[in-house]
């Protein structure tokens, strides 16, 4: 365990987790734009997006304890290799059966990759500073959300949906070779009998901050994934700078949220971000303006950005080192299955009552997850 938050390590992995996150959130915002263009409906978008799940969720239960036990070396390596030639497939999609096939394959190559990264960061942060350490890494995904919808937008007016996948692909192959370059350390050693079993795979004291992880995730492919087709019925351009004021709320946040959890608890710091998101999903109800998609943007970016990183602190908190990778792919499970769901749950409620209702609907996920936090007041435990 580092002594130091800014180490070389974190640096590097931080680097690499960007370059990931990159190219992930230069496809899923694309997407949607893409189905619409060779005829796909809304509903099938939704059943596409979320289908990534399927791959995803199978693989988290076992992804962390591959990881605790395998190392985090042969996983990472392994699991990048096979993205870039996944990504790269994205070049030849030409059938609604070819994208879900590898969708599902994506999502069970994604769930391996970005344990992975997560797991390498939480090794070497600092216990004492964990809440701060896992906010200030969560900025790697936040920057790479700042630039990559537009980018990809951007691309793809240039040089069309496979040109864009293709410098997608490049910034993997720049993250698999920066990763030639990490410094792994040795296989964290086990201090105690490994759990067998369900035990094994699941880390008890993250389940409940990945239940809580869903119930939000749900509203999040809403936002993410719908929010560039909701502002084309509203006849507005220029949708990605959405996207950019989602980032600017989440780095905002993620600067100060996590020794905000250090020092407060995970409930009281909890709550405010709730209070963003819930905030945001009633404006985009009522939109009428970009103005109005922009402040909602930028305080769903905010909300989101607290909340992610206050319940995937809890879920390492409590967790023993040799459990950490156990323990993200426990988090990651709630993470997946709420993102999954949210897309197909968005893509009907979009077609049947429209994306304003729909946004107004979803409104009560997140009065859901406050009541959770509420109830159960989630906390780091003394030993």
């Amino acid at each position: 365990m580092a002594s130091k938050l800014w180490s070389r390590p974190f640096i590097m992995i931080m680097a690499i987790n960007f370059l990931i996150f990159l190219s992930f959130n230069m496809i899923n915002p694309s997407l949607p734009i893409y189905f619409q263009q060779i005829g796909i409906s809304e509903s099938t978008t939704g059943l596409c997006i979320g289908v990534f799940t399927v791959g995803s969720v199978l693989v988290r239960p076992i992804a962390g304890d591959i990881l605790d036990t395998f190392g985090r070396r042969m996983v990472f390596f392994i699991s990048m290799a096979a993205l870039v030639v996944l990504i790269w497939s994205y070049s030849l999609v030409s059938t609604v059966l070819f994208i879900i096939l590898l969708r599902i394959v994506h999502g069970v190559d994604w769930g391996f990759a970005s344990t992975s990264t997560s797991t390498l960061a939480t090794d070497v942060i600092p216990r004492q500073m964990i809440g701060k350490g896992v906010g200030i890494f969560g900025l790697s995904m936040s920057v790479a959300l700042a630039f990559a919808p537009a980018l990809a937008v951007d691309l793809m007016d240039r040089m069309g949906f496979s040109g864009m996948i293709y410098v997608s692909t490049g910034f993997l192959i720049c993250a698999l070779a920066l990763g030639m370059l990490y410094p792994f350390g040795p296989p964290v050693r086990r201090v105690t009998q490994k759990p067998k079993g369900r035990d094994a795979i699941i880390e008890k004291s993250a389940v409940l901050p990945a239940v809580i992880m869903a119930v939000i995730t749900l509203t999040m492919s809403a936002v993410t994934t719908y929010v560039p087709l909701y502002a084309i019925t509203m006849g507005m351009e220029n949708i990605g700078v959405f996207f950019t004021f989602y980032a600017i709320g989440l780095i905002i946040v993620r600067l100060c949220i996590g020794s905000a959890v250090d020092r407060f608890g995970v409930t009281r710091t909890t709550m405010p971000a709730f209070a963003c998101m819930l905030a945001s999903l009633l404006i985009l109800g009522f939109a009428e303006s970009l103005t109005a998609l922009l402040v909602s943007g930028f305080l769903y970016g905010a909300g989101f950005g607290g909340a992610q990183t206050t319940m995937q602190s809890l879920a390492v908190m409590n967790a023993p080192q040799s459990r950490f990778g156990a323990a993200n792919g426990t988090f990651f499970i709630g993470f997946d299955l709420g993102i999954g769901f949210g897309a197909l749950l968005a893509g009907v409620l979009s077609e049947r009552i429209g994306f304003a209702h729909m946004y107004l609907a979803l409104c009560l996920f997140i009065i859901l997850a406050i009541v959770l936090v509420l109830k159960f007041h989630p906390h780091k435990e003394t030993p």
